[in-house]
């Protein structure tokens, strides 16, 4: 027990990094499904991408979209933060990322075909959770069978957690409130 907890503090900590690592400068596109997507990306330098997807509900008046819009603008504001300092250097070398953002339209089977979409189609392996439990359990089932990871910042039921090994939170759990 006290080796996975190891295991899971450190993978809980490679997570954050990576978190720690985006930036954006803007940019919109529209999305293969009809949907709405966003992908925010910025650097000047020639290495490699580092892509980041995410579901979140972008349409107004859905349920959540409130929650998920003030997601979005702290990402934002982060990535600025980030893109103001030069960008992220990972192994001695700069790289820029690029975080693609598509509507789940706060509907589960959205949720599951946007993260099979970013994971099989687009080959992103780092993830974004959408806002809260209950979408990100759809989230992180499809995001474990593609062996992707998934940072979810605001989902604290344990139930999200509990048979995946590639999925963090940012919350301590809900039981635990």
């Amino acid at each position: 027990m006290a080796q996975r907890r190891r295991s899971s503090k450190a993978a809980f900590r490679v997570g954050v990094s990576i978190l720690r690592l985006l930036y954006c400068d803007g940019g919109s596109v529209p999305d293969i499904h009809g949907s709405q997507m966003v992908r925010f990306s910025g650097g000047k330098w020639p290495s490699p991408v580092i892509r980041v997807g995410a579901a979140l509900t972008l349409s107004e008046g859905r349920r959540w979209s409130e929650q998920a819009r003030r997601m979005r603008n702290g990402w934002a504001i982060f990535f600025d933060w980030l893109h103001e300092r030069g960008g992220v250097m990972l192994n001695g070398a700069w790289h820029r990322l690029e975080l693609t953002i598509i509507d789940d339209l706060s509907d589960t089977s959205h949720v599951e075909r946007i993260v099979q979409h970013l994971t099989e189609d687009l080959g992103i392996k780092l993830l974004l959770g959408p806002f809260g439990s209950f979408l990100s359990s759809f989230a992180v089932q499809v995001a474990e069978k593609s062996g992707a990871l998934i940072i979810n910042p605001t989902a604290a039921a344990e139930h999200v957690y509990a048979e995946s090994s590639r999925a963090f939170g940012m919350l301590p759990p809900a039981t635990r409130y």
